[in-house]
């Protein structure tokens, strides 16, 4: 139990120190909930037969679905729309998660212009399709 115990110490020495090193920005940031601290498991290099290096403690702020969407919801232009998401959503994940949280079908084969283009003709497309169809206009 002892050599556990060491790993235990060690690895809270590390947590401690990557706090020191948090810039007052980001520890004010973590304060106010905006970001998280999260860990990964990652294979030590000496176990990776891939040579990828292993990942560190990093800081992660997790986009704002629900804003996302309805920022999207008073949009009525769908290149606004596009310049949103680009702006908002950076990784698959996120997209995927903008997806989910529209309750709309994706498959993992679907590119990033793909997903981008669900989420549009969910949020903005059908409302300015039914617009039209009804002669108004914005």
């Amino acid at each position: 139990m002892k050599k556990a115990t060491n790993i235990y110490v060690q690895l809270m020495e590390k947590y401690l120190s990557f706090i020191d090193n948090l810039p007052i920005v980001e520890i004010v940031r973590l304060e106010k909930k905006e970001i998280t601290i999260s860990f990964n498991i990652v294979q030590s290099s000496k176990q990776n037969k891939t040579n990828k290096k292993p990942k560190e403690l990093t800081l992660k702020a997790p986009i704002e679905v629900d804003l996302i969407i309805s920022e999207l919801y008073k949009i009525n232009n769908r290149i606004e729309g596009e310049n949103l998401l680009l702006s908002k959503c950076t990784k698959r994940f996120e997209w995927e998660s903008v997806l989910k949280k529209l309750d709309v079908p994706f498959q993992k084969r679907d590119n990033i212009e793909k997903l981008k283009n669900k989420i549009i003709e969910r949020t903005i497309g059908f409302r300015l399709r039914s617009q039209a169809i009804q002669g108004e206009t914005k």
